[in-house]
């Protein structure tokens, strides 16, 4: 560039001495070389400038090349770049334009994130040993995505049982997914039952710290391989899949499994205004989910919301005989409602389970003796009691029913969501922020079927029903 500058230049230069006045010809000539060496030297600095210019970029395309690396509320997050494409096309003008193209973008990702949850329980008159603080949950969480379209998720729990204080380290999740298209992806490994519209909703984004004692119908989580899919973009989900089984708000074990049968689970949801123009109600999700085990070993644990056991079966009660082979069914039909501010969902459970028992009868036997002498008459007698127990079989099917509903405000105007609430002002006291207030309410109920009593549970220590009814303030400070 600066060759053809100059040569140009040169060209002014040897046009202007010619023209030049003779008297003045040694003054113009000193002049233009004065403004000559001036335009070599911005000649030479717009030449620095581009080999600036080029090394930025350099570093620049180096830079695009490395993983992005975020910290956020959810966890520390690594997402691969993307593959950029330069192409070079001539314009209308004739000017070549460069146009660059990304793909790929954050087709490997990795988070690294957790979830803490201390908590005070305490109890109006009852013994102090009831009240305690207490590590709810404490979760580690790893979870990725490979070439876009495939995922997994690794989650931990050291947490603390309330029902009985013991403290555990549990696998909740591990499985892998593949995702063809949204109406269509597989999820194998351990997961969520995704049954229970509480249990499937994030513990981070739960109304209430406590699941209420309906969510003990259902099963936690279990291990196995589910379709599942988003049709409509949001007008329907299904789910689908067969697994090891659970108990009642049990879990399966990751690796081993007694059953030999599996249970069919299966859930749709539908919102059937969300692409119309009815505002009101776009948010309005029904749905039902259902379960099938032609058999199950192990019978659930029911408890409050607080975590308190309030029925269990005797030891005798099995739900896996020659005679009865413990079928299990269970139906739970849902709501979901959001307008605005305002949040709703409801939920019934059905859950039927056949289970066979013993009950022992004990009464007293008195067997007379007679006393003869020698010549085989009679001259007295006495008695001697002994217990005679029977013990009776029986085979029924039980069905327990546990229902609930839940709503919730933004006080702070921010929308309702199923999912965690991102507030309008994050928690920040120096510039005003002091993130989302939400107020929570909710009732609901577990009835244990009464033929149960007396044969497959002990009417005298176990209770037939819990009631629960709860209120709350959450302070939401930043997003979850």
């Amino acid at each position: 560039m600066s060759r053809r500058v100059s040569q140009g230049f040169l060209g002014i230069v040897a046009i202007s001495a010619i023209h030049a006045q003779p008297l003045h010809a040694q003054d113009d000539i000193a002049s233009l070389r004065a403004q000559l060496r001036v335009l070599e030297a911005k000649v030479a600095a717009l030449e620095n400038s581009q080999k600036v210019s080029t090394g930025d970029d350099a570093l620049k395309e180096k830079l695009e090349k490395l993983p992005s690396v975020t910290l956020d509320s959810k966890g520390l997050n690594f997402s691969s770049p993307g593959i950029r494409t330069t192409r070079t096309e001539v314009g209308p003008d004739g000017i070549p334009v460069e146009t660059t193209t990304v793909t790929d973008e954050g087709a490997f990702k990795f988070k690294i994130g957790g979830l803490l949850q201390p908590q005070l329980r305490t109890f109006i008159n009852t013994p102090d040993a009831t009240s305690t603080f207490l590590i709810r949950r404490a979760r580690l969480n790893l979870e990725g995505t490979a070439f876009q379209n495939f995922d997994w998720k690794l989650q931990t729990d050291f947490q603390t049982n309330g029902v009985d204080n013991s403290t555990s380290t549990v696998v909740q999740d591990a499985y892998v997914g593949a995702k063809a298209f949204d109406w269509l992806q597989l999820r194998v490994g351990k997961m969520k039952s995704p049954i229970g519209v509480e249990r499937w909703q994030s513990a981070h984004a739960r109304w209430f710290t406590d699941l209420i004692s309906t969510t003990y119908l259902v099963p936690n989580r279990t291990v196995g391989a589910m379709l599942w899919g988003n049709v409509g973009d949001g007008l329907a989900e299904f789910y689908a899949g067969l697994f090891n089984g659970a108990p009642d708000g049990g879990s399966s074990n990751v690796s081993t499994s007694e059953q030999n049968t599996k249970d069919f689970e299966a859930r749709l949801a539908v919102a059937p205004f969300a692409k119309t123009s009815i505002v009101p109600l776009k948010k309005l999700t029904a749905g039902a989910g259902v379960t099938y085990a032609p058999q199950l070993n192990g019978l659930g644990t029911y408890a409050t919301a607080n975590q308190q056991s309030f029925f269990k079966y005797r030891s005798s009660t099995v739900n896996a005989t020659a005679a009865n082979p413990g079928e299990q069914v269970r139906f739970v039909p849902n709501l979901q409602y959001f307008w605005g501010p305002f949040g709703l969902y409801a939920e019934a459970a059905w859950s039927t389970v056949g289970v066979s028992g013993t009950q022992s009868t004990t009464k007293a036997v008195v067997k007379k003796t007679n006393v003869v002498d020698s010549k085989g008459k009679t001259i007295g007698s006495f008695n001697t009691t002994s217990n005679s127990t029977t013990i009776q079989e029986y085979n029924t099917n039980l069905t327990n029913l546990g229902w609930q509903i839940a709503a919730s405000y933004m006080l702070t105007g921010e929308d309702n969501a199923f999912r965690a609430i991102s507030p309008r002002r994050k928690f920040s006291p120096s510039t005003g922020g002091w993130g989302a207030l939400q107020l929570t309410a909710r009732v609901g109920q577990l009835t244990v079927d009464s033929n149960a009593f007396p044969i497959y549970a002990d009417a005298n220590t176990q209770a037939e029903q819990s009631t629960t009814f709860g209120t709350g303030l959450n302070w939401i400070l930043n997003d979850t």
